[in-house]
């Protein structure tokens, strides 16, 4: 099984992997931490290298890559999950251009709507 963990530095991203490290995994699951630099190459790299330390060191048995792409943040990681022939994308849901019927943000409204696989949002959980 291929999946794609989409990130960037913000608390959806947090919650998406601890949504991932908590799930089981079928054996020789492999994992892409995806992120999108757009002109901050050096800082994506070193993001994804720690979110890749973490699933490692939470599954020690997984096999873990990591990418840096350029681009439209939605097309690239689409344009990840048709290259490696991902099974499943994770994502988090910034929520950024909501309006009431409408409950997902536009990155993530528009890699549901692409994505050549499965798509599990992650939402962060908030307090009432």
């Amino acid at each position: 099984m291929h999946v794609i963990l989409a990130i960037d530095d913000s608390p959806h991203s947090k919650e998406a992997l601890e949504t991932t490290i908590k799930q089981r995994w079928p054996e020789n699951t492999e994992f892409r931490v995806l992120n999108v630099a757009n002109g901050q190459h050096k800082y994506s790299v070193e993001l994804c290298k720690n979110v890749r330390q973490k699933l490692i060191t939470a599954m020690p048995d997984a096999i873990v890559h990591y990418e840096v792409r350029d681009g439209s943040v939605a097309d690239e990681i689409i344009n990840s999950a048709v290259e490696w022939n991902a099974d499943k994308i994770i994502i988090g849901a910034h929520s950024k251009d909501i309006c009431p019927h409408n409950l997902l943000g536009s990155v993530s409204r528009d890699v549901v709507t692409h994505a050549p696989c499965s798509v599990e949002i992650v939402r962060v959980k908030t307090k009432i």
